[in-house]
């Protein structure tokens, strides 16, 4: 009973449902289609990057991805390329996608290069780079080689990389690998003196050490002093221990001027300063200078 009573109770429902819809067939009137929604236009492709470093940045970046395709770790890439895989690089293939960086800058921050040799090129100090300075400071090794004993804060660092920035007797680089525009070091140009024209040079890799890219850096620092600066001599001074930096410097045209005995201690036991020169007609016979062909033409001066 229960289900013929329901069975009829929706009957006479749907008899109603159609006698109303009858009777007011008039009121209805025709349904209006909602307006089509325009079909998005896709994203404008953002302008791929231009230039030397952008070309070789694409090379390095394909030659990651095949790798990566034939079933390499990514890691294992380094071997296989020119120099280790640039962090965005590895990012981009891990994820699958075509994006080009370089390290942690991507290529529309490219470090703002001042002069460049055939591997390395050098550029003003950078704020963005403070921690990376810092990490080199309190590098064991380059520690060692500027005879510095107390570690650098972040602060500390900060604050004298802006103390620096614009003095007239003080110049410094950061050093950069060309092949993917990474930074790996610093150089300087010290006690600036312009009327004697002499100053004093020094060097520090913090990474990519026993490359040769120390020997290019210093000749690169040295090209500036004596080019664009107009100076006449450059020395410097090394503990007796650093034979790689003594064999660097006089693979470069540095000469030693002589030795102060027991004048300076690394890691508790002393040794002897070492203090070497060069001057510019000796850098320049050489025919190492890349900036001397960038000089303008005409007119009457002389060199």
């Amino acid at each position: 009973m229960q289900v013929a009573d329901r069975f009829h109770l929706w009957q006479n429902l749907g008899k109603a449902v159609e006698r109303c819809v009858a009777r007011h067939r008039a009121c209805l009137g025709a349904v209006t289609p909602e307006p089509s929604q325009p079909t998005p236009s896709p994203p404008p492709e953002e302008e791929r990057p231009v230039g030397r470093f952008a070309e070789r940045a694409c090379r390095h970046h394909a030659l990651v991805h095949d790798l990566v395709e034939q079933g390499h770790a990514l890691r294992a890439c380094a071997p296989n390329t020119r120099s280790p895989p640039q962090r965005g690089i590895l990012r981009a293939a891990d994820h699958g996608t075509d994006q080009i960086t370089t390290g942690a800058v991507e290529m529309d921050e490219q470090a703002g290069f001042v002069v460049e040799g055939e591997r390395v090129a050098l550029g003003p100090l950078r704020s963005d780079l403070v921690p990376t300075y810092q990490r080199w400071e309190n590098d064991l090794e380059v520690a060692n080689g500027n005879g510095r004993v107390m570690p650098f804060t972040l602060e500390a660092e900060r604050d004298r990389v802006a103390g620096r920035s614009g003095k007239p007797d003080c110049l410094d680089f950061t050093v950069y690998d060309r092949a993917d525009q990474t930074p790996i070091g610093w150089s300087t140009l010290a006690g600036i003196d312009h009327r004697t024209g002499t100053a004093e040079f020094g060097i520090h890799l913090g990474d990519r050490r026993g490359q040769g890219f120390g020997t290019e850096a210093t000749r690169l620092t040295l090209d500036w002093g004596f080019t664009m600066l107009g100076l006449h001599n450059i020395m410097l001074a090394t503990a007796a221990w650093n034979q790689r930096a003594i064999r660097v410097y006089a693979k470069v045209g540095f000469r030693e001027l002589g030795r102060r005995r027991s004048a300076g201690v690394t890691m508790g036991r002393r040794y002897d300063a070492v203090f070497m020169d060069l001057l510019a007609s000796e850098f320049r016979q050489r025919g190492w200078s890349v900036l001397a062909g960038r000089a303008p033409h005409g007119g009457s001066a002389n060199p």
